[in-house]
């Protein structure tokens, strides 16, 4: 990993562990969203991209890109699925 994104996440005061799911979670959407333009794009042959999608997803979190929530807390008793 490119130590400047790093160094950026840490002076975000991100935690380090909420930065890698997160991060996990953008680089499969970007996956998704290359192998939908390949498919569309018909090309026979790989198309090639100057970044891995893991390191775009952190490079994306670090430079604020990202929009993410928190979502709410649940209780013991709650039910977790409706019925």
């Amino acid at each position: 990993m490119d130590f400047e994104i790093s160094k950026k996440l840490e002076q975000n005061n991100q935690n380090k562990y909420e930065s890698v799911i997160i991060a996990a979670r953008v680089a499969r959407k970007i996956n998704s969203q290359r192998l939908a333009a390949a498919e569309q794009s018909g090309a026979e042959a790989p198309i090639k991209y100057p970044m891995k999608v893991t390191t775009e997803a952190l490079k994306e979190l670090a430079e604020g890109k990202v929009a993410f929530k928190y979502r709410e807390e649940t209780s013991a008793g709650d039910e977790l699925f409706s019925q």
